[in-house]
This record gives structure tokens, C-alpha cells and sequence, in this order.
């Protein structure tokens, strides 16, 4: 149990209804605004689910960062909030499709027993060298054949988000045109591989035992397998070549290229509900800022959360102080909805100096007294439960450089 101060499912009502309102512009703007996006990512997810506006919300933001990305070749390589969300969602709804999908092959290779060492420097002779490509090349086959025959399994939400990404890259390209360079034609291709392969299906390739699909870390052999196979599939789906760096590896040329679901518990909401309030309480002036006043949406979506958050503070500061007299009564607190103690607001911090001119700041943040948001730490523990996932795919990553 956390140390936070959570109200109940009803209180975060309107806050959940402004996260949730297409098109998403509160989300957009916590996503620049904050550094701790797998935390927003993971809590919004949850929030936008329960309201099965996720997959919306996902296309809105997405389409966002492909048409304000200036090169088609670097899209989705960074740490948006966009890319997080789709990470962790893809996550969420394709596990059970993952593992269905290429848990035999992946079992394959771990129980052949054989090598398909295909490093000249590490291969004794040459008969062996073509023999281990065989069997690489094989292998790499029924993984591939495995996910291409999957195709009516996978999830409906998949086939929606990936679908508007490649139709906001056509759009892209014919506002750009050859702006992007020579290979600007695949990137409707790539933005839909990169994620597919690199985030989903690589990592389970690299760390079976991650997902379920082996009980044991694969014996030093059989990762070495993996990870060759997992290389090629990778650089298929890349629509690039080995580099000089892995000369060997070209050999794989002899392959094709590649050209809401759950019910959300409103306790689970609430936390994470409350999770975003307290990013948004760190950069509230940066959110609630009317310097664009020509934004007519900017400045009410700012008056709007100027009042919902107000609003919980109320709260709260009422919740603390009911609890305040249940204690010194000698009661034990019994509330279920709130969780002990302090959390947002529980410590306000002291009100900061106004610039020139700011009386107008304070009368629109209201006249009840109370003091801006104060710090607070955040929501749960910050661990994750897509561990697996961030494990390999970060292996994943690394391995696609060596």
C-alpha cells in the first residue's frame, strides 16, 4: 500500500472527461510539458480505456508526431508520449496474441540443439558455415510464416492505430514530397514494422523466457540463435541492409522483405487519475498559461482545469481535515476511498511571488485563499507491469547495434 491520499472514483469525473475529450489537447500538452511520460503513458492509458477512448487517443497523438516530425526516417526513435502509450498498449492487448503466435517456432530454436553460428570467424569450416545458414534461414522462415499467417488474430486495435499511421504518412508524403529522400516511399511501411517487430515481436524472440514462452533463460547456444534470428527479422523490418559492421550477415538477403479489450476497475481509474494530477500539479502554470489567448481552445481548456483542479483541492483539504478530527477523536480512519497520507495538496506549498501584472493570475486561479499546487511525489511505486517487455525490448535495442 502507497502512502497517497486518493478520492474517490467520482471526484476525478471531470478531469477524466477533459483527458478523454478528443482531441486530446490536455494529453498532448502534459506530454511536452513532462519528463515522467511512462508514468503519464501508463496511468492515461488506464484512464482513456476505461472510457474506451484509448485507441482515439492514440491516433490523435500519433498523427500528430508523424505530421511535426521533420524526417519520415526518424519517426517514433524517440521517448514521446505518443510512442510510450502505443508501446504499452500493444503491450497490454496483443500478450496472449504474442505468445500464441510464436511460441512454437521460438520453442524450435531453443531445443534444436544445433548451431547457427553463421560468423566466419567463429565457424570452423565452410561446409559447416553454409549448413548453419540453412538452418538460420529456416528458422528465421517459420518465425516470419508464424506471424504472417497470424494475421486475422490479430487485435482489431492493432489493425486500427496502424492503419490511420499509414494514411497520416501518405498525407505527409504528398505535402512533402521528396523532401525526405529516397526512402520516404517506405516509410508507410516502416512506421508500421518498426513497432510491430522491434517493440512486440523481437523482444519475445530475444527473451522468451520473459513472456512465458520457455521457463528458463535460453542456455548460451540457444541465445545465440535467438538473437541472429531476432537480427534478421529486425533488419527486414527495417527495410535496411547489415552494415559493414556484420558484412556476414548479408546472406539474409536470400529472404522476402517486408514491405478496448478488458474492463477497467474504477479503484484502478482513481489511482491513476490521481497519478496524473500530480503531474499536472508540477507543471500547472505552464498548462493553465494564456499568453496565445488567439487559442479560444488553449484558454478554456486552461480555465477548465484551473476548476477541476481547484475543485479536488477542496477536496482533499476537506478529507484532511475530517481525518484530522476522526484522529484526534481517537477513531481509527475508515474510509476506504482514501488511502493514508499525504498526498497532493496535503503540504501546499507557500504562495510564490507574482511577476509585474499578476494580480490577473491571481484572481483567475480564485479568490477562496488557497495556495498553488504544491510538489508531491508520485503515484505507486514506479515500477512497471510490463517489466518483461522493457527488459527485451531494451535488449532488443542494443542488439540491433552489434
Amino acid at each position: 500500500m502507497t502512502n497517497d491520499l486518493v478520492l474517490p472514483h467520482s471526484s476525478y469525473g471531470p478531469l477524466i472527461d477533459l483527458l478523454c475529450e478528443p482531441p486530446f489537447l490536455l494529453l498532448q500538452r502534459l506530454g511536452t510539458v513532462t519528463s515522467q511520460r511512462d508514468i503519464l503513458a501508463r496511468t492515461a492509458l488506464c484512464v482513456l480505456a476505461s472510457r474506451g477512448a484509448e485507441i482515439d487517443a492514440i491516433k490523435t497523438l500519433a498523427g500528430r508526431e508523424i505530421l511535426s516530425t521533420g524526417d519520415s526516417n526518424i519517426l517514433f526513435r524517440g521517448n514521446s508520449l505518443a510512442t510510450k502509450m502505443l508501446d504499452r498498449f500493444m503491450r497490454r492487448v496483443g500478450s496472449e496474441y504474442l505468445t500464441r503466435t510464436v511460441a512454437a517456432p521460438i520453442k524450435a530454436i531453443c531445443t534444436s540443439g544445433a548451431s547457427f553460428e553463421v560468423d566466419p570467424t567463429r565457424v570452423g569450416s565452410p561446409e559447416a558455415l553454409r549448413r548453419n545458414w540453412d538452418l538460420l534461414l529456416s528458422h528465421v522462415r517459420a518465425v516470419l510464416d508464424a506471424i504472417f499467417d497470424s494475421v486475422e488474430a490479430c487485435p482489431l486495435g492493432f489493425s486500427a492505430i496502424f492503419r490511420h499511421l499509414q494514411s497520416v504518412v501518405q498525407q505527409r508524403s504528398s505535402v512533402v514530397g521528396d523532401a525526405d529522400g529516397p526512402r520516404a516511399s517506405d516509410s508507410r511501411y516502416s512506421v508500421v514494422s518498426g513497432f510491430l517487430f522491434l517493440r512486440f515481436f523481437c523482444p519475445a524472440v530475444l527473451s522468451p523466457n520473459l513472456f512465458g514462452i520457455v521457463a528458463d533463460y535460453p542456455a548460451p547456444g540457444a541465445a545465440r540463435n535467438l538473437t541472429l534470428v531476432a537480427k534478421i527479422i529486425q533488419n527486414l523490418a527495417n527495410l535496411s541492409d547489415f552494415g559493414n559492421k556484420e558484412q556476414f550477415m548479408k546472406q539474409s538477403r536470400a529472404l522476402p522483405t517486408l514491405k478496448s479489450d478488458s474492463t477497467i476497475r474504477a479503484d484502478t481509474v482513481r489511482k491513476d487519475a490521481q497519478s496524473i494530477v500530480d503531474i499536472i500539479s508540477k507543471h500547472l502554470d505552464e498548462l493553465i498559461a494564456t499568453e496565445n489567448a488567439n487559442e479560444p481552445a488553449r484558454v478554456e481548456e486552461g480555465a477548465r482545469l484551473l476548476a477541476i483542479v481547484n475543485s479536488l483541492r477542496s477536496e482533499i483539504e476537506a478529507a484532511e481535515r475530517a481525518r484530522a478530527e476522526r484522529a484526534q477523536d481517537g477513531h481509527q480512519l475508515g474510509y476506504p476511498a482514501l488511502q493514508s497520507n499525504n498526498m497532493l495538496f496535503s503540504h501546499l506549498s507557500p504562495p510564490r511571488p507574482q511577476p509585474s501584472g499578476g494580480e490577473a493570475s491571481r484572481e483567475r486561479r480564485g479568490s477562496s485563499g488557497s495556495t498553488p499546487l504544491g510538489q508531491s511525489p508520485l503515484h505507486g511505486d514506479g515500477t512497471s507491469p510490463d517489466g518483461a517487455f522493457d527488459e527485451a525490448f531494451g535488449k532488443a535495442a542494443s542488439d540491433s547495434d552489434t
